[in-house]
C-alpha cells in the first residue's frame, strides 16, 4: 500500500514594528488611480495583457473540412473451441489414454496436444495399483450366469457391489467399506431370484431387480459410475394388514452404528471416522407431472439395534400415507441407503434418489 506524505510550508513573518505604518490601499496596490471607473480598469488591464501568438495554419478539426476520419480496427473474439464429448466422432478413445488420475483421465490427440477430461465425480478406480475406468455394467457369477441365472458383481467399481442369486440369501447386497465387506440381509424375503439385462443392447445391463420379495413389492438395485441406487417398489397399497415395516441384518465387522440428531445411522471405526452412513430414509410415489407438480414424499421412521453379532435396521412407513387416496402407485421406499467406503477424507454417501455420493469430510 502507497503512503501519500505532504508537507505544508509556512511563511516567516518579521518581527512587529512599534511604529505603526499605514496599510496600502487597493489602489495603490494596482497602481490605479482612485476612484477609477469600472470601464477604466478593464482597459486598463488590456493594456498590459499581452496578445497570445497563434501559429499560421488550419488547426479545425478533420469532420470539418470533410477529410476522411479512419475508423478504429474491429477486433474479433476469438473462436470458441467446444471440447469432444464421450460419443462424438472426435472424441479420443482408449487407444490415445496417457494417464488416469481417480478424477480425470487425459488424452495424447497427437500433433503435440493433450486433452484431459475433468469430473467432479470418480471416473476411474484403481485395482491392483493401476487406475482403471469405473464399469457399471453387472456381470453374471456362477456357472450358469451367461443364461442369467446366479448372482452378479460389478468388480471394477468404487464399492466393488455383489448381488447374491436369491433376495432370501443371507447378504443379498454387500460393498466395500473402507477395506472391509458390509453385508445387508433382508429378513423373510422371499426366494425370488435376481433378474439382469442380457441384452448387451439394451441399456440396462447396470439394473438388477428381485421381483416379489413381498407379495407387491420389488426390489431394485441400479450402479450408476459413482452412487449404487437401492429401492423399495411398492406396486399397490398395504391395505389395513399388508407390510409397512421392513428390516435388514447387517454384517458391519468392526464399524459400530452410531444414530445423529438427523436422524441418520453412521457406522464408525475405532477411530470414531464414519466410514459408511445410512441418511434418514423417506418415500414417494409417482404423482408428479412434469412441469406442473413434484411427487408426493414422507419420512420414513428408521430404528437400529444390535442382533447376535451384528446388527438390525428397520424401516416403518405410515400406514395412513401409503393408504391415502392421493397416493399414485408405484410408491418408491428408500431403505438402508448407505455410504460405501471413505478414502483420503471422502465419502460415498447415499441420498434419496441419487445413490452414492462422494461428500468431502476432511477438517481441512
Amino acid at each position: 500500500m502507497g503512503v501519500l506524505t505532504g508537507t505544508v510550508v509556512q511563511p516567516a513573518y518579521a518581527e512587529e514594528s512599534s511604529d505603526p505604518v499605514a496599510a496600502p490601499s487597493v489602489e495603490e496596490l494596482v497602481g490605479l488611480p482612485p476612484a477609477q471607473s469600472e470601464e477604466s480598469a478593464e482597459a486598463a488591464v488590456a493594456a498590459i495583457t499581452p496578445e497570445p501568438e497563434l501559429a499560421e495554419g488550419d488547426f479545425e478539426p478533420d469532420v470539418l473540412t470533410g477529410a476522411a476520419v479512419e475508423e478504429p480496427a474491429t477486433v474479433e473474439p476469438p473462436a470458441e473451441v467446444e471440447a469432444p464429448k464421450p460419443g462424438d466422432a472426435g472424441f479420443p478413445g482408449e487407444s490415445q489414454v496417457v494417464s488416469r488420475s481417480e478424477f480425470s483421465t487425459t488424452y495424447d490427440m497427437g500433433g503435440g496436444e493433450r486433452f484431459t477430461q475433468v469430473s467432479v465425480a470418480p471416473a476411474n478406480v484403481r485395482v491392483g495399483g493401476k487406475w482403471l475406468p469405473i464399469q457399471t455394467a453387472v456381470a453374471g457369477t456362477g456357472f450358469w450366469s451367461f443364461l442369467g441365472f446366479g448372482g452378479g458383481e460389478v468388480s471394477q467399481h468404487p464399492l466393488a457391489p455383489v448381488f447374491a442369486e436369491t433376495a432370501s440369501d443371507a447378504g443379498v447386497f454387500s460393498v466395500d467399506a473402507g477395506g472391509q465387506r458390509v453385508s445387508f440381509t433382508l429378513e423373510d424375503a422371499g426366494g425370488s431370484k435376481l433378474v439382469r439385462d442380457l441384452n448387451p443392447f439394451g441399456g440396462e445391463d447396470n439394473r438388477v431387480e428381485y421381483s416379489d420379495v413381498f407379495p407387491g413389492t420389488d426390489l431394485v438395485y441400479e450402479v450408476e459410475r459413482a452412487e449404487i441406487k437401492e429401492l423399495l417398489r411398492l406396486r399397490e397399497a398395504p391395505g389395513a394388514d399388508g407390510r409397512t415395516s421392513w428390516a435388514w441384518t447387517v454384517d458391519a465387522g468392526d464399524l459400530v452404528p452410531v444414530v445423529t440428531e438427523l436422524g441418520a445411522v453412521g457406522f464408525r471405526d475405532e477411530a470414531g471416522v464414519p466410514q459408511m452412513v445410512v441418511p434418514a430414509p423417506q418415500m414417494w410415489d409417482s404423482a408428479s407431472v412434469d412441469g406442473e407438480s413434484a411427487n408426493a414424499t414422507r419420512s420414513v421412521d428408521l430404528d437400529v439395534e444390535p442382533a447376535g453379532g451384528g446388527w438390525r435396521l428397520v424401516l416403518s412407513a405410515s400406514r395412513v400415507w401409503l393408504n391415502s387416496a392421493d397416493r399414485v402407485y408405484p410408491v418408491m421406499v428408500d431403505p438402508t441407503t448407505w455410504v460405501g467406503y471413505s478414502e483420503r477424507g471422502c465419502q460415498i454417501v447415499c441420498v434419496r434418489g441419487v445413490g452414492f455420493v462422494r461428500r468431502d469430510d476432511t477438517d481441512d
